[in-house]
């Protein structure tokens, strides 16, 4: 979502300046890709770019590709396919070994519906959404063509009225991907289409206030996540908690955080740690972390075990110590753990190696 934000803000500095655009959008994947359906690459009528739709050596192409389709005002998909030597494009050193098909949108601000719009409506939610854009048209679709986009949201209701011949085959599409959170390319009847899910940034709770809370706040706002820093805001360094987002007095009851929010217990004073895991079991948050030794948490447990609180309903989503097992042993490389092990509960992934891992690094 950092991604589609950053787009979003240096699209409204184009439109202010006057300067037409073009938004290219990785619509389908074969094989290998340093990007994944959903990359997004936005380029202006004078070469500016932000975004990127590959690990760089498609970029210079494309930007070529996109300031001429700003020209037409008519979308259409280009295709890279990197699985064949030979076929290499003319000036790109690919070595990806898979297939891109990218859609390139002249963006028309007078077009009801900007896609911009689309997707700066979904930044703004703490919902998830889902956005079906419309690749090819292989069939009689009246009314239907390549680039037309369609938001729905978390119960996979669209904000606009659907062609009627899109609403039955749409519906049952987006219903599967509210349900997965994963994005698919789709081919229908006369039609081809990129059914993405727009999840919402992650949330980072972080309930302590003293000197490794900068570098966690810092590593959140580098990865476009939210910062909430629940401290004793009276005696925290301001320096500390400078960039983070939100701020919360501790002894305050904890809001019940959604379930894209991850909560870590840093306080380092075991009376306000408990007092914080008390509260953060009452939210919803599907990852709570503990920092400091495993003995430390037990303890805790221990303590609402004697108050007669059965805490294995939570059991699943306590993590303590926190974080991979990285030989972290440094504020900077704790906050480093802790976001890698959170980064992998939001993916359904255990946090091993790479090279380790069967089949394709994206698989689910």
């Amino acid at each position: 979502m950092k991604e589609i934000a950053t787009i979003v803000e240096h699209y409204r500095q184009m439109e202010a300046e006057g300067e037409s655009a073009a938004l290219l959008t990785v619509v389908q994947v074969e094989g290998s890709s340093y990007r994944r359906m959903g990359a997004r690459m936005l380029v202006s009528e004078t070469g500016r770019w932000v975004g990127g739709i590959s690990g760089g050596c498609l970029e210079g192409d494309a930007l070529r590709k996109a300031k001429h389709a700003i020209l037409q005002a008519r979308p259409h998909v280009v295709t890279y396919d990197t699985r064949e030597e030979e076929d290499r494009p003319i000036g790109i050193g690919l070595g990806c070994n898979g297939r891109i098909d990218v859609l390139i949108s002249p963006l028309q601000a007078d077009k009801a519906h900007h896609l911009v719009n689309l997707l700066a409506a979904a930044c703004c939610s703490r919902q998830a959404h889902v956005l079906v854009t419309v690749t090819s048209v292989t069939g009689d679709m009246e009314g239907v063509v390549p680039g037309d986009t369609w938001l729905f949201d978390h119960t996979g209701l669209p904000d606009q009225s659907l062609p009627p011949a899109l609403t039955a085959v749409l519906s049952e599409a987006v219903a599967k991907v509210v349900q997965s959170g994963n994005s698919a390319h789709h081919t229908f009847e006369g039609f081809e289409a990129l059914v993405e899910a727009l999840l919402p940034p992650i949330q980072v709770v972080m309930c302590g206030g003293n000197y490794d809370i900068a570098p966690f706040v810092e590593l959140t706002r580098l990865l476009g996540w939210r910062s909430v820093v629940v401290a004793n805001l009276q005696k925290v360094n301001p320096e500390y908690i400078a960039n983070a987002e939100t701020l919360h007095q501790q002894g305050l009851p904890l809001p019940d955080y959604d379930p894209r929010t991850a909560i870590v217990l840093m306080a380092h004073d075991y009376v306000t740690d408990l007092a914080n895991l008390r509260s953060a079991m009452a939210t919803q948050s599907p990852y709570i972390a503990l920092l400091g030794p495993r003995k430390r948490a037990e303890k805790m447990l221990a303590a609402f075990a004697a108050e007669g609180i059965d805490t294995a309903p939570h059991a699943h989503r306590l993590h303590y110590p926190a974080g991979l097992d990285i030989g972290a042993t440094t504020p900077e490389t704790i906050a480093l753990s802790i976001t890698a092990e959170i980064t992998a509960h939001f993916s359904g992934r255990q946090g091993g190696l790479l090279r380790d891992r069967p089949g394709s690094i994206y698989s689910s």
